[in-house]
């Protein structure tokens, strides 16, 4: 069998998604496991109109009690569950757990933007 000839070719669908998906995940595909934990949490949220981020500092035992919540069976965890109950997604209903454990800690506010209306 010979080896491809150097001419060009063009990447279409599929293959497409999965070089991209490859080169914008590069960088985060190095990780040492053995460093700590960063303790500062970052909460997100978004409408039409408005966006903006909080953050808070924690402590490592609740640091891995919300990992576990978040991760556990490769589900998300999300506190906006209105409408979404219905929606056929994997996600499990832990916002009672979450919010427990965070609704007493200093959140700050880090970023609040407005969109502009068209």
């Amino acid at each position: 069998r010979s080896l491809p000839t150097r001419r060009k070719t063009v990447l279409v669908g599929p293959a497409l998604g999965e070089l991209m998906m490859l080169i914008f995940l590069a960088p985060l595909l190095e990780a040492d496991l053995r460093t700590e934990p960063h303790l500062e949490l970052y909460a997100f949220d978004a409408s039409s109109a408005k966006a903006g981020a909080c953050a808070t500092v924690t402590n490592l035992e609740l640091w891995e009690t919300l990992y576990m919540l978040a991760e556990e069976k490769g589900c998300h965890v999300r506190l906006d569950w209105q409408g979404r109950e219905q929606s056929g997604l994997r996600i499990l209903d832990n916002r009672s757990s979450v919010a427990g454990l965070t609704i007493m800690l200093p959140w700050k506010v880090v970023l609040q933007y407005s969109f502009r209306r068209a």
